[in-house]
């Protein structure tokens, strides 16, 4: 890691710090300035006040906004034509607005998109150099609302295994649980919720490998998505910005003089004892109205406290596909996630709606638990029965009917009632371990199976049935040394437990062989 003379820009490669982690930094420590990427003759910028992305801009012609708009077809070429003589982008968009073909908020949500795009392939560099300077500003009207952890996740996924495994720097990094994130706000892939479900403390990554049945590249891979979604926090991993650096930066004091008009550069002086250069500000595209967000969120309580079903909630046709209910989650996850209005009198009230938005959504996007809720709701609509019982009982009737079923050999038909059971009642230990041993009939859903009887075991830790589950999970998918581990701790519990006594002969007759 290098610095410039100014002793305040930090320099580097992408090989060393991807652009998910620097942002990572950035934010967690509320950094202002810019960080600015260049690979070949490409280069990108991104803006950045008090940990908040603002904007991205490139030279990279297929990003501007004039070229995008054109490409997104919000507005034909012929459209554009009197617009061709504006100097710049910032010019181009006043003159649009000026003109009557944009309004502001329009423009707003085209900067949104433009900056996402451009993010997108910033974020996927996995060579290049970058900078920051904590001397740059960009004018705090300019705002684009991106979700940054969904963009760093959706890359990390496409990362090479060998560039995921260079992000792991040092053998005394741990990780732990970051209990103000919630992993309802992402759509997590089997391996990365097996992953987050192993965590019982802080854990270093060999302790993990010891724990999990993963490959490495997958473990790891799962490690470094769920750390830039902000599910886990990361401790003694290599940092692109040191405490020094970081106190340094937040030392410097910014004057701005007055601005003259809104495409007038202006300067601001650094007020630290050594002269610096001069600040530079980025002309503003517009001046953006900051909107009251109290009757959006009126509207969205109302819609979900008064919704008869989950389309409802969701705000979604029955016939609404996959891509559509992720979206809509995405949503109000995005806009109404009740962490960011913890201070406001609607607090209480979005954390119940969001209750109900996740429980739609996780019971919607699997074709299995959706069946059955869209059985379910075809019967209440003809007057079903269960009307009369309670959730509990409900969840009770489930789940006897799912034991029926599973007795019966019906594994697939267990399965989804088995599901809705733990759906209703997430804190019966008994409905996690069934459900993970209908799902254990399924090779394709094996860690989804082992993620179930982690569960069951947390709420039942004494259980010995449960771990003897457990035991021949393991046994009938080949895991001969967990499967005997836990048979083990069966009979340390209970050295009377026949069926455990027979298990583990059986295991230590195959291991000899």
């Amino acid at each position: 890691m290098s610095q410039t003379e100014n002793n305040l820009e930090q320099v580097g490669t992408l090989a060393e710090f991807s652009l998910a982690e620097l942002l990572l930094e950035a934010v967690q420590a509320r950094l202002s300035g810019a960080f600015r990427l260049a690979k070949e003759r490409q280069k990108i910028a991104v803006y950045l006040s008090d940990g908040e992305i603002l904007h991205a801009a490139s030279n990279i012609k297929h990003f501007h906004l004039p070229e995008a708009v054109v490409r997104w077809r919000v507005f034909s070429a012929e459209d554009l034509q009197y617009f061709q003589s504006a100097a710049s982008e910032y010019e181009w968009s006043a003159k649009m607005v000026a003109a009557g073909k944009l309004n502001p908020s329009t423009l707003q949500a085209l900067q949104a998109r433009q900056t996402t795009e451009i993010l997108q392939t910033a974020l996927s560099w996995t060579n290049g150099e970058w900078s920051f300077s904590p001397l740059v500003r960009l004018r705090e009207e300019i705002r684009a609302a991106v979700n940054l952890e969904t963009l760093a996740i959706e890359t990390a996924r496409k990362f090479s295994a060998e560039y995921i495994a260079q992000r792991f720097k040092r053998e005394d990094e741990s990780f732990i649980i970051n209990n103000n994130e919630s992993a309802e706000t992402f759509d997590l892939l089997p391996e990365e919720a097996f992953v987050l479900s192993r965590f019982d403390g802080a854990l270093r990554l060999d302790e993990l490998q010891s724990i999990g049945s993963l490959p490495d590249d997958a473990l790891l891979r799962a490690v470094y998505v769920l750390w830039l979604g902000g599910l886990l926090k990361r401790f003694n991993n290599a940092r692109a910005f040191s405490d020094a650096k970081l106190k340094q930066i937040a030392a410097v004091k910014i004057a701005p003089t007055e601005t003259k008009s809104a495409e007038t550069k202006t300067e601001s002086k650094i007020v630290p004892e050594t002269q610096s250069p001069k600040i530079e500000v980025q002309k503003p595209l517009v001046e953006l109205p900051i909107e009251n967000p109290q009757a959006e969120i009126e509207d969205y309580l109302s819609r979900v406290e008064t919704a008869e079903d989950y389309y409802q909630i969701l705000a979604i046709g029955r016939t609404a596909d996959a891509a559509e209910i992720k979206r809509s989650y995405l949503d109000a996850a995005k806009r109404f996630h009740p962490d960011k209005f913890r201070q406001s009198d609607f607090h209480a009230r979005l954390q119940n709606a969001f209750t109900n938005v996740a429980q739609a959504h996780e019971t919607l996007k699997d074709p299995k638990t959706r069946e059955v809720y869209d059985y379910k709701l075809k019967k209440t609509e003809i007057a079903n029965p269960l009307d009369s019982l309670t959730g509990a009982e409900t969840a009770e009737q489930l789940f006897e009917r799912g034991m029926d079923v599973f007795r019966g050999g019906k594994f697939t038909d267990a399965l989804t009632l088995f599901a809705r059971a733990v759906q209703l009642a997430p804190d019966v230990a008994e409905y996690h371990a069934r459900y993970a041993q209908a799902l254990g009939s399924h090779p394709k859903l094996r860690l989804q199976a082992e993620s179930e009887f982690t569960t069951a075991l947390r709420l039942e830790p004494n259980n010995t049935e449960f771990r003897l589950l457990l035991a021949e999970f393991y046994r009938d998918h080949n895991l001969m040394k967990r499967a005997e581990a836990e048979a083990s701790r069966v009979l340390i519990a209970d050295p009377n437990n026949q069926r455990a006594r027979r298990l583990l002969d059986s295991l230590r007759v195959v291991d000899s062989k």
